[in-house]
Parts: structure tokens; C-alpha cells; sequence
């Protein structure tokens, strides 16, 4: 019985959606970044900030510690700017409204990580291009680099999302527990 409820709670929370789609911050007509964008089953906000350097955003950017993500895990968050949020329009054919980038043709927005032992950070890059979004590879930057004098390029600082589970699978939850007591109350009594 209580296997059966653990599928149908399983299947419930598959069918509403642990996670909805990102919530775009736009100002002005600039892609500030977003909130609830899904990297690996987690949810993290993503902020573009193109001024300052790595050392400056990153706490000093020289510790393994100072990044939220390993090499392959910049990557699939790389790849899920690209996936949730560089796949529409204006942002798939217009670089320039994504903020910090002002080149016409493409923008890097560059999600930084280290690799250990820390010696310089490296950097996993997502392109957006006229008519197109890529995944580029590992690119190493220097430390001290700062974006607002590159018209292509802009930090993405990542950090977890505060964005709350809907409030709809709590109450499927609920519904579920209650019924799985109801169901053992009712074995327990057949039982005497």
C-alpha cells in the first residue's frame, strides 16, 4: 500500500511540475538574469554582471571554494542558460539584450569554476549568436579580467534559488500522507 502511495506521490509530483520554468529578470528591455533556472535537479538564480573580475565577484577567485560549480557541472549550467532562457527570442537573435553585452553578432556569458589544485580559474563559456545559441568549451581567463570594456562578454554569478516548491505538491504531499494513515488505521484494526 504505502509503495503504491510513494508511485502515486512520485507520479503526482512529475505530473504538476517540481519545476516551473525560470523567471526572467528584465529591466528596460535588458536580460538581467533570472530565478529558478534548473541545473541537475537543483534550482539556482543566475545574475549577468559584466563589471568586475573574477577576483572581485568570486571572493578572490583563487579557492575551489569560491564557485558554485565543478567543470562539469558549469557546464550543464551553461547549457541550461542556453536550454531555459537563450533558446527565445529577442535573446537567440539579439545578444545586445542580454545586459553587459553590446556586440551586435554574439555574447559570451561565462559561468567560472576551478578545478583543483587552484592555480588560475577556468571558465565554461555559453555563446549566443545571431539566430543560434552553443555550448563553448573550457576557456581559461585571466583572474583580474574585467567584462565592461568587452562588448561580447559578461559573468553569469550564480547562487541557490529561494524559489519555493509550488505550493500545490505540499498539498498533494499532505493528501497522500493523510491517506497512507487512513489506509495503516484501517490494516491495523482489520488485524485485531
Amino acid at each position: 500500500m504505502l509503495a503504491r502511495l510513494g508511485c502515486v506521490f512520485v507520479l503526482g509530483l512529475i505530473s504538476i511540475g517540481i519545476f516551473a520554468d525560470p523567471v526572467l529578470n528584465v529591466q528596460g528591455g535588458q536580460l538581467m538574469g533570472a530565478t529558478g533556472v534548473e541545473v541537475d535537479g537543483v534550482l539556482y538564480d543566475v545574475e549577468f554582471v559584466d563589471n568586475g573580475s573574477c577576483v572581485t565577484l568570486f571572493s578572490g577567485c583563487d579557492e575551489v571554494s569560491d564557485f558554485f560549480f565543478t567543470e562539469a557541472q558549469a557546464g550543464l549550467a551553461s547549457q541550461a542558460l542556453i536550454d531555459q532562457i537563450f533558446q527565445f527570442a529577442p535573446y537567440n537573435t539579439d545578444p545586445t539584450s542580454i545586459f553587459g553585452c553590446t556586440h551586435a553578432a554574439t555574447c559570451y556569458v561565462v559561468t567560472p569554476f576551478m578545478n583543483s589544485p587552484p592555480n588560475q580559474a577556468d571558465v565554461l563559456r555559453s555563446v549566443v549568436r545571431a539566430s543560434f545559441s552553443e555550448f563553448v568549451s573550457t576557456t581559461s581567463y585571466s583572474m583580474t579580467k574585467f567584462f565592461s570594456s568587452l562588448p561580447k562578454s559578461v559573468y553569469a554569478v550564480w547562487s541557490v534559488s529561494a524559489v519555493p516548491l509550488p505550493a500545490a505538491v505540499w498539498l498533494f504531499g499532505s493528501a497522500l500522507v493523510g491517506l497512507g494513515m487512513v489506509g495503516r488505521r484501517r490494516k491495523q484494526h482489520a488485524a485485531v
